[in-house]
């Protein structure tokens, strides 16, 4: 399998592959993997539980609202000014899945731009 997907790719060899059954384990590995009771996760919520309770089991973790905004007329948003406002000197990882689970939210481009 792992030959397979990096026949895909032209710079990645099958020993740099790693897939998993689902969407959980991916995220319950990395973060299993890096972070230490130290450490300081940032999610967005609401969220997919596991987004949250994976991380928290190693360390603290701070949810970020994905808000509802009336004004902006099309619906949810994560404001990049609250996940500033979150991180601490030992953030290690801000984890973000979009689209958005469970709110379909999907940031825009220059929104995302608006973050780096």
């Amino acid at each position: 399998m792992r030959r397979e997907i990096a026949k895909t790719y032209q710079t990645i060899n099958p020993d740099e592959i790693l897939y998993l059954a689902d969407a959980g384990e991916g995220p319950y590995a990395v973060e299993q993997s890096i972070l230490t009771q130290d450490d300081h996760v940032i999610v967005p919520k609401p969220n997919y539980q596991s987004a949250e309770t994976i991380p928290l089991a190693a360390c603290e973790v701070t949810g970020v609202q994905v808000r509802m905004y009336a004004y902006k007329g099309d619906g949810w948003h994560l404001d990049i000014d609250d996940i500033r406002a979150a991180i601490r000197l030992n953030t290690k990882l801000v984890s973000l899945n979009f689209p958005h689970n469970p709110t379909g939210y999907l940031m825009r481009v220059t929104e995302a731009l608006c973050s780096m």
